[in-house]
């Protein structure tokens, strides 16, 4: 006969039957059921402390507003100056123009229509202080007429406070 794998040895048997039954005995109790405790909690606030009687709070400090750079220097063109396609724009700007080393240039026809956009690169470093050269190129093709060069800063943020656009007028020719 084989041996079974587990095994209790006969003097262990009952007593493991007898642990069993109390065991699902202490489990099945649905009659032991406590009953929820009564509620504590006072139906209207305590009389030591109200909101009403304490003072307002001091205002907060000043802040003082961070300048948005939004001077530009532009060189060529200047303001209603003639282009030809491709026309190259050069300048200078505040660091906080640049995002990257570049800032977009758009030119858009006398209809809003956008003709061209481009980015302008920093000549140079441009994470510092004062001024950095720009230079970017524009390309059209079937305009002539009046149009509006807009140079624009990154603004990730979406604030029209922190936004940075500067818009010249110039003329297209073919």
């Amino acid at each position: 006969m084989r041996e079974p794998v587990f095994s209790l040895g006969s003097g262990m048997r009952i007593p493991s039957l007898i642990g069993f039954a109390v065991l699902l005995a202490a489990c099945n109790g649905s009659e032991n059921n406590p009953t929820p405790a009564a509620d504590t909690i006072a139906a209207e606030p305590a009389d030591t402390f109200s909101v009403s009687k304490l003072p307002p709070p001091p205002p907060p400090p000043p802040v003082e507003a961070q300048p948005v750079l939004t001077s530009i220097k532009l060189t060529t063109p200047l303001p209603n100056d003639t282009l030809r396609s491709p026309a190259t724009i050069k300048g200078a700007a505040g660091g906080g123009w640049y995002f990257e080393g570049q800032f977009v240039l758009h030119l858009y026809d006398r209809a809003d229509n956008l003709l061209a956009s481009s980015p302008a690169k920093a000549q140079g470093e441009w994470m510092k202080e004062g001024d950095v050269p720009f230079e970017g190129t524009l390309r059209w093709n079937g305009y002539s007429g009046p149009a509006l060069l807009v140079l624009e800063g990154d603004n990730p943020s979406g604030d029209r406070e922190r936004e940075k656009k500067v818009s010249v007028p110039v003329w297209l020719e073919r």
